[in-house]
């Protein structure tokens, strides 16, 4: 359990869960043992959104003005998206798969 404020929960297609914390980290959690599974670090600020993409991807939006996509088999970063001009606040995935981001720079960009 972390000792950290939890601020985001995402349920990822496999079971296991996504959590984001006051530490700027992602936690990967499994639910049938309580375990952590592995913690992704790699934004500079806080994550202040999440979205589990068709392929069984995270997508993490961030105060930093990036959007990361992160393999959870690996636990590595895939791409980075870095066109917001300020915070990205939300992330939601269509029925098409695209991703789409809204930000504090007042645009929805859809990822494709």
């Amino acid at each position: 359990m972390s000792t950290h404020e939890i601020v985001l929960l995402a349920v990822l297609l496999n079971g296991d869960l996504a959590s984001t914390s006051d530490d700027i980290s992602i936690k990967i959690w499994n639910l049938e043992n309580g375990s952590e599974k592995m913690s992704l670090k790699n934004h500079s600020d806080w994550v202040n959104a999440l979205a589990v993409l068709q392929n069984g991807d995270l997508a993490s939006a961030s105060k930093d003005k990036s959007i990361k996509i992160w393999n959870l088999e690996k636990g590595c970063i895939k791409m980075t998206f870095n066109n917001h001009s300020s915070s990205v606040l939300s992330l939601a995935v269509p029925q098409n798969g695209d991703l789409a981001s809204g930000s504090g720079d007042k645009t929805i960009k859809i990822w494709t």
